[in-house]
Parts: C-alpha cells; structure tokens; sequence
C-alpha cells in the first residue's frame, strides 16, 4: 500500500514538474541603428529592438517599453510606447524604436562634423500573459555608428572652406599693404 501511495505521489510530482513552462522572455538585440538628419535641427534615431519568448506554450503581448537614450554621453530623452504587440509562443518579436533628436544639444560646434557617434539605449520592457502573469526584461546597448555625411553636406564644407581661405588670403593682402604704406610713410 505504501509502495502506491510512493508511485503515485512520485507520478504526480513529475506530472506537474513536465507541465510547468520552462523559459521567460529574453531581449536579443537592437538592430537597423540610424541617426538621420545630422544635418538639420533636429535627426531621427531609429532602430529595432527584438525580444524572444522562450515559453513553449504562452503567448505574451507587450504591455510597455520605456527606453533611456544617450548620445555622445548627452541624454537625449525617453522614448515610451504602450504598443501592444503579440508574442507568440516560442518566437521572436522586433519592436520599432523612433525618436526625434534636437541635434543643438548634441552638437555645439556645428562647424565640425564627427566621423562616428556613441549611442546608448537603456531600458525596460513588460510584457503580459492572458492569466495577467508579468514578465519585466531589462535591457541596455551601446554602439557606436559611423556618420556617412552626404554629397550635399560635403560641398557645402568644401564651399566653407574656400570661402574662409579667400577671407584670410584677403587679409593677408589687406596686412601687407598697411605695412608697406606704413614703411613708404616713414620715409
């Protein structure tokens, strides 16, 4: 009798061990990293954030995402969604990321462009089962993206430049002919 009662609580316990959901929702990466408009007022930082739902048998859906972001070690501000995305069982889901950017606060000195730019996202997602089970996954990346400045923007340097030279050029002119009036007045 005794040997029952142990295969059947013995059966139990793994019936239920097999039952319980192995898994939890996990951020994979950010990718598609762009800051468009550098030169502008303001750019655009766009990107995709992609999640995994390792649970075999529940679906989620997102409830929130708040996302801290920084560039050039300047923090920019907070994008926030309330998107509800579904995700499925065992499978991934890509979030879109916009946020616009005033680039007067990136960029002091407009007279150089940088070659390349830090950016940092830093945040939490939640995510939400049909039983109101919730999932919290924190996440945080940094890369750095190199700037592709434009055709148009490269001309527009290279015009600057000229027309600086062409000041100073003049000015060096304009020196040299006050120190040979004054050298002429003086004898």
């Amino acid at each position: 009798m005794s040997r029952i009662f142990l295969l059947f609580g013995l059966s139990l316990s793994l019936l239920l061990g097999c039952n319980r959901s192995e898994g939890g929702i996990d951020f994979i990466s950010i990718h598609q990293l762009e800051l468009s408009g550098l030169t502008k007022k303001s750019s655009t930082l766009q990107a995709v954030l992609t999640f995994k739902n390792k649970f075999k048998s529940e679906d989620y859906k997102l409830k929130n995402l708040d996302a801290d972001i920084t560039i050039e070690g300047v923090d920019v501000g907070t994008f926030y969604t309330k998107q509800t995305l579904a995700v499925k069982a065992n499978s991934e889901v890509n979030i879109p990321l916009s946020y616009a950017v005033d680039n007067a606060r990136l960029f002091q000195d407009e007279s150089e462009s940088p070659s390349s730019i830090l950016i940092k996202i830093k945040g939490n997602a939640v995510f939400n089962n049909v039983q109101g089970d919730e999932q919290q996954v924190s996440f945080n990346h940094q890369e750095t993206i190199s700037v592709v400045v434009s055709k148009r923007q490269q001309r527009k340097e290279r015009r600057s430049e000229a027309k600086k030279e062409r000041r100073e050029s003049q000015l060096d002119k304009a020196k040299k002919k006050l120190q040979e009036r004054a050298k002429a007045e003086k004898q």
